[in-house]
């Protein structure tokens, strides 16, 4: 998983060395969550994608994201699910901020 996460969060840094690189990076954290959410209830990772597909500029990312939280365990308590995807989004935003700054 960590190896997808560094891919796809490479290519965010490239994308938000732009002047809102924090808004931006904001916005990956949102679908990062979206995802983790969907992942956590439940929905099936398929079900994801043909999202996803529909929306052409989230495609390549929201492709790396949802394979990045699929990879992760699915928990039982609402407790573990929303810590699970509270980390998520903020491991995204932090990797996406951090590639900003070092462009």
């Amino acid at each position: 998983m960590k190896v997808v996460l560094i891919s796809v969060l490479f290519i965010l840094s490239l994308q938000a060395h732009a002047d809102n690189s924090r808004e931006l990076c904001k916005g990956f954290g949102e679908i990062a969550e979206l995802i983790m959410t969907h992942r956590q209830n439940g929905t099936p990772m398929d079900v994801i994608i043909d999202k996803i597909d529909k929306e052409p500029a989230l495609k390549d990312i929201g492709e790396s994201l949802a394979i990045s939280a699929y990879e992760t365990s699915r928990f039982s308590t609402e407790k573990m699910k929303q810590r699970k995807i509270t980390e998520f989004k903020n491991a995204v935003y932090l990797e996406c901020l951090k590639g900003s700054k070092g462009n």
